[in-house]
């Protein structure tokens, strides 16, 4: 397993899937602009959500980060400190 963690009970299975079927696995607050790949997760889809801690970027002059996954590739554009992105496997 590339990412994350994995938690077993007594008898052998494994819980963190079982009760907490999102995990983060990446935050990316630069470059503003790129692309990372990820190893593929059985039962799990690489998804990205872009996250506004500013605001309304029309208002405060903060353009909205955009972000899209195809594949297992994450590309990226306007990611800064104030609009990051999250990276999650669901």
């Amino acid at each position: 397993m590339a990412y994350g963690v994995q938690l077993f009970d007594a008898d052998g299975n494994e819980l963190v899937g079982r009760f907490v079927p999102t995990f983060i696995i990446d935050y990316i607050t630069s470059p503003a602009t790129g692309s990372r790949s990820y190893p593929s997760v059985q039962g799990k889809t690489l998804r990205v959500y872009p996250l506004q801690y500013i605001g309304d970027g029309a208002r405060y002059g903060t353009p909205n980060a955009n972000a899209s996954v195809s594949g297992n590739t994450v590309t990226w554009s306007s990611v800064s400190a104030s609009v990051p992105i999250m990276i999650v496997y669901e």
